[in-house]
């Protein structure tokens, strides 16, 4: 014959506190504690092992069961120890009413459940404390799930969280010294926020237009090595742009030491800008510097290529009117008078010195003396009252000796080449010159 389990030795009923009280009736629903000593028929303890327990709590003297249970414990000596109340199918809790008395069911593996059942009327009605019962009239007292009312004892929501609406002000919060309720607005779309790790991320997303409302100061933002503030764009638009609608300034960049402002870009779009300064009125870029060593506006192309430049100055036109090669090649290309225009601003000073031979590419041409005429009129639009005119012969058939050339430029736009022949003897043929003219 089987050796039955036994529940014999002690029986311990405890009243956790964890019991909540139904606003509206003398319901109660919580855990209490369970401990026993579990023995054979005849008396020996159980084999100290891990043992499945079903607890059914029983309206006293029915089989009608309001609550069940399968807990798992270990026995030591057969005594163990469980609460009973939080362990329900799905999840349930254990609910009683005041007024009514259970008993306890209690089966041990796979065995029957054990008879007779344990008594816990009075243990488990004191759960619910006359206090809760009247908890609406007692001394002043009130309940009150939102918390409208002076002197209310408060309950909580199925989750067990206060209503949002209890804690108001006074529920102290603190960030950046400000306390209260601290609202973190968000201006522009595909601007959001989360709390990761605890940390509070601003989360834009460049794909929606996001973007900052200013103004944005802060005074305590420093990093011992990196960037304090970096904006970087994996697309095709600007990283970053600051546009000022005002009379201020767009951007103002300082730095004590080192670079205010640092900025690179693989230069992939055609065209494209690392820094771009526009203005509709006044200057785009103004440097201003206070330097006797250093440059206040300094300019350098890293680039392999001979072909390289430093600057590239368009007219309004979109055409490049002066150019700055890496190698130090100037190049202006004026569309009026006077491309190139050097003042000197103190008497007797030079305005323009040069250092090295001097090629002047300007407005040339040729032309051929007959000498049954004696000289020859040239038309050219750069011509100009006055001016410079240096004359190469290129060839003189027929000429015997040399012979002066007059050259005549009285007015716009022509001038005159003749021969001297007064007091040279007799001349015959032509000869043919080229010239260039470099006006006053």
């Amino acid at each position: 014959m089987r050796n039955m389990t036994v529940l014999t030795g002690m029986l311990l009923l405890g009243i956790c506190s964890s019991v909540s009280f139904a606003q509206t009736s003398a319901d109660a629903s919580g855990e209490f504690s369970l401990q026993g000593r579990l023995t054979t028929t005849a008396g020996a303890p159980v084999a100290d092992t891990r043992h499945t327990l079903t607890l059914t709590v029983y309206a006293k003297g029915t089989a009608n069961a309001i609550y069940s249970e399968v807990d798992s414990v270990t026995t030591a000596n057969g005594i163990f120890s469980t609460v009973v109340g939080d362990n329900g199918a799905g999840g349930a809790m254990l609910k009683i009413n005041s007024s009514a008395d259970y008993e306890l069911g209690i089966r041990v593996d796979d065995e029957n459940e054990m008879t007779p059942h344990i008594r816990l009327g009075r243990a488990l009605r004191a759960a619910v404390a006359d206090v809760a019962a009247d908890a609406r009239s007692m001394a002043g007292f009130t309940v009150d799930s939102l918390g409208t009312q002076a002197h209310a004892i408060v309950t909580t929501d199925a989750s067990g969280h206060l209503n949002a609406g209890l804690l108001g002000n006074s529920l102290v919060t603190s960030l950046n010294g400000l306390h209260g309720n601290v609202n973190i607005q968000l201006t522009g779309s595909g601007v959001t926020t989360d709390t990761t790790g605890g940390t509070l991320h601003l989360n834009i997303g460049g794909g929606a237009g996001g973007s900052f409302s200013l103004p944005f100061v802060s005074n305590s933002l420093a990093v011992a090595t990196g960037d304090v503030f970096s904006i970087t764009n994996t697309l095709g638009g600007t990283g970053g742009a600051f546009v000022n609608l005002g009379t201020g300034l767009a951007l103002r960049a300082q730095a004590a030491t080192g670079s205010a402002i640092q900025a690179s870009s693989n230069g992939a779009l055609t065209g494209s800008a690392t820094i771009r300064a526009e203005n509709t009125a006044g200057a785009a870029i103004d440097a201003v510097g206070s330097t006797t060593t250093d440059a206040v506006l300094r300019v350098r192309n890293n680039a392999a290529s001979g072909g390289g430049r430093l600057i590239s100055a368009l007219n309004a036109s979109g055409n490049t009117a002066f150019e700055v090669a890496a190698s130090g090649r100037t190049t202006i290309t004026s569309s009026t008078d006077n491309a190139l225009e050097v003042t000197a601003s103190t008497a007797g000073d030079n305005a323009m010195k040069l250092n090295g031979g001097l090629l002047l590419n300007g407005p040339t041409g040729s032309g051929t003396i007959d000498l049954t005429t004696g000289s020859v009129a040239i038309t050219n639009a750069y011509a100009r009252a006055n001016s410079i005119i240096m004359v190469t012969i290129t060839s003189a058939t027929g000429i015997s000796t040399a012979v002066p050339l007059r050259i005549s430029s009285q007015g716009n736009g022509t001038f005159t080449v003749s021969a001297v022949t007064s007091g040279l003897g007799s001349l015959t043929g032509n000869y043919s010159f080229n010239y260039l003219i470099i006006n006053q």
